[in-house]
């Protein structure tokens, strides 16, 4: 930019960074002056440049360690996810494993009330008998008395 154009972002009143301070050859506080004292414009005659580098350095900077941050959360959630799938297949294996040996046990019980029932069939043919004796019985403690 040349002269002019910098004369026209003069600050108003002349505040700024450079306020208070004598510039060269009587000039008015502008923006590029400011600038000047900050260490971001550079002058060459009449052309002005303004210094980004290092401002363009931090921005670098600030990008990289956001994109650690964000490549360190995703780990942390990547591991998180892994973990919960592994568990979550735990589970399930276990889960498969408890229902085949509960309808194992099931068919066991089965099998055994089976059994039990075939043993018990004798039963009622003997509880009838066991009431006729008890009839019986009855009849003869009422003839003897």
């Amino acid at each position: 930019r040349d002269e002019r154009s910098l004369e026209a972002l003069s600050l108003a009143g002349g505040g700024g960074a450079a306020a208070g301070r004598q510039l060269p050859e009587g000039r008015r506080a502008t923006l590029a002056s400011a600038l000047e004292l900050e260490g971001t414009v550079l002058r060459e005659g009449r052309l002005t440049q303004f210094d980004v580098v290092a401002l363009a350095g931090q921005v670098a900077a600030q990008v990289d360690e956001l994109l650690r941050n964000v490549h360190c959360g995703l780990q942390a959630l990547t591991a998180l996810s892994v973990g919960c799938i592994q568990t979550y297949r735990d589970g399930v294996e276990s889960l498969g494993e408890a229902a085949d040996l509960s309808i194992r046990a099931m068919y066991a019980l089965v099998a055994r009330c089976e059994e039990l029932d075939r043993a018990m069939q004798p039963v009622p043919a003997l509880a009838k008998r066991i009431r006729d004796m008890k009839g019986t019985l009855e009849r003869l403690e009422g003839l003897c008395k």
